[in-house]
């Protein structure tokens, strides 16, 4: 008895591992081979929703994704992972097919500017490891690019951008030491021979004109007292011994201009008003301090000033700009308005609609270049045809205290063409590149599309844009196509299949109670099925409902003609033995 009941267990458990094997739709790729055997690995019996959990039993970093909505993973809208993977198309198969031209880096946590748009996939992603491991730092990518050996740090985009590497943003006044006379076009190689160097480079002339240094140290280290930064052999004379070094102007004064009586040196002013004050035009208002904007080397124009003191540190295209450019009378400089739109109001495109807070787009570079940085410094990146937009095409009211509705229907309801019959989501269909183009996935429907229907364009079968109400029998699209005009039935599906309308393969014989035999393989359908018919087709199946008119007894014997007549042919009888 023990024998046998392990007989039966056996025998059963090999039907069983047949029966998987029956079932198996087809062979797993090479990289879930080792879970072959085992279908409880992927698949838990009879719950198609736990499917998506087990496959995040295995790919951990992939759940860790979604989890936390970051990455291609956690920002996808795919509910479930058989949306894009599939399995049992055989060893060889890719069930993770990835198209890099069409791929949009949107979709990650890493968007794609300036110069890395036209980047190689490969340039950031090594061939053997996974797309999420590239790194999303600077210094990940460039650290072969850094010049600097690390002493600047990794921060490389306070200086770089992602438009040109070799570009940078880099301003010197903000070290502390404003580059002037030859010192600006002086290439930054001069001072900063050697990258360690330029963390510990010394801010004084000796630092860097030791080798200029004629007198060798014997005067010192305070080479400004005779040398100025327009040129290293200008010198001023002695007078830098005194208490008044002379520069830029007053090197080239006769003595008698300041000291008027000869040889009586002692109690010349050193102030500016005491020499200048005739030239004064802003009347005292002002002050006596003259250096404060003016300068030796020339009284005119006042370009010695330094504005970065003030609460308006020029820069930009603002350095370019004469005095009178913002201070349009010369006892006009205290108490100015500081803010861009004081000055740029005239020059405001958009009537004050935008608010007056001008930085936010414009820069002191040029005011028609912006500055703005939707993808960064707003929660909508502007990407495809909204990257050519004008900012008034959004943005109607005023750009600080009007918010915007950022579902595609609040700016594109006129260009909906199903009038909000398919809902407010417009994205699940429509791309960012242009609105006419769509990104459909018809499989996601209940009528997914197999063979020639693949093929056809949308407007076939969706004449009104209203996809909802289109109906999905065959005989719906296919009735001027029905050669039978309805005698058989509104089920084509029963012969007809999508590769070809014109293919079919129904078999009488199998498929119907009724076997064509003799001369009844050759006739057409419609000489038996002579009605159009809805639903099912049944017709009766006795020889007199079709050959009532050949019966030359007049029914006398009876409607069982196939006891006498043959399906070869109706007039020839049956013979007996």
């Amino acid at each position: 008895m023990l024998g046998l009941c392990l007989a039966v267990t056996i025998g059963f458990q090999a039907r069983s591992a047949d029966l998987k094997s029956v079932l198996m739709p087809g062979q797993v790729v090479k990289s879930h081979a080792k879970f072959e055997s085992d279908c409880a690995s992927c698949h838990q019996a009879f719950d198609k929703n736990a499917q998506p959990k087990l496959c995040m039993s295995c790919h951990k970093d992939v759940a860790s994704d979604i989890s936390s909505s970051r990455g291609f993973h956690g920002r996808a809208s795919a509910k479930t992972c058989k949306t894009c993977h599939t399995d049992h198309k055989g060893r060889s198969a890719s069930i993770a097919a990835f198209d890099q031209k069409s791929f949009r880096h949107t979709q990650t946590d890493f968007e794609l500017l300036g110069a890395h748009k036209t980047a190689a996939c490969n340039g950031c992603h090594a061939p053997a490891k996974k797309f999420r491991d590239a790194p999303s730092s600077c210094i990940g990518c460039h650290r072969k690019d850094d010049t600097h050996l690390g002493v600047f740090g990794t921060d490389c985009a306070k200086c770089h951008g992602p438009s040109d590497w070799a570009k940078t943003t880099f301003n010197h006044a903000d070290t502390g030491f404003i580059l002037r006379g030859k010192h600006a076009a002086a290439a930054c190689s001069s001072c900063h021979a050697k990258p360690a160097a330029q963390a510990k480079l010394g801010r004084d002339c000796i630092a860097c004109h030791r080798n200029d240094d004629v007198h060798k140290g014997q005067m010192g280290t305070s080479c400004s007292n005779c040398h100025e930064e327009t040129s290293w052999k200008q010198t001023r004379f002695d007078h830098g011994k005194t208490r008044f070094p002379l520069i830029g102007k007053h090197a080239q004064t006769d003595c008698s201009g300041c000291h008027r009586q000869a040889n009586v040196f002692k109690g010349t002013p050193m102030d500016c008003a005491g020499c200048h004050k005739a030239k004064d035009v802003h009347q005292g208002t002002l002050g006596t301090n003259c250096q404060q904007c003016h300068q030796p080397q020339a009284w005119k124009p006042s370009r010695g000033f330094d504005h970065s003191r003030t609460r308006f540190p020029l820069i930009g295209k603002h350095r370019e700009t004469a005095c009178s450019g913002c201070h349009k009378a010369p006892t006009q400089f205290h108490g100015l308005a500081g803010a861009c739109i004081d000055c740029h109001r005239k020059d405001d495109p958009h009537e004050g609609k935008n608010g007056v807070e001008c930085a936010s787009c414009h820069n002191a570079t040029s005011w028609k270049t912006t500055s703005f940085d939707h993808s960064r410094m707003t929660k909508f990146p502007l990407v495809g045809g909204h990257s050519t937009l004008r900012c008034q095409s959004c943005h109607k009211g005023d750009l600080h205290k009007d918010k915007l509705d950022m579902r595609c229907v609040s700016c594109h309801a006129k260009q909906d063409v199903h009038r909000g019959k398919l809902g407010a989501e417009c994205q699940r269909c429509h791309v960012a590149k242009a609105w006419i183009e769509v990104n459909f996935d018809h499989s996601s429907t209940t009528f997914p599309l197999l063979g020639r229907h693949q093929l056809a364009a949308c407007s076939t079968c969706h004449a009104d844009k209203a996809f909802k109400s289109t109906p999905t029998r065959c005989e719906a699209c296919h009735r001027k196509d029905d050669v039978h005009e309805g005698r058989l039935g509104s089920a084509c599906e029963t012969c007809h299949n999508p590769r070809a309308w014109s293919l079919w393969d129904f078999d009488h014989s199998k498929q119907t109670r009724f076997a064509l035999e003799g001369a009844h393989k050759t006739i057409k359908c419609e000489t038996c099925h002579t009605s159009i018919q809805v639903g099912r087709v049944a017709l009766p199946q006795t020889c007199g409902a079709c050959h009532k008119g050949d019966d030359i007894h007049n029914g006398s014997f009876g409607m069982r003609c196939e006891r006498c007549h043959s399906t070869v042919s109706f007039k020839a009888l049956k013979t007996t033995k």
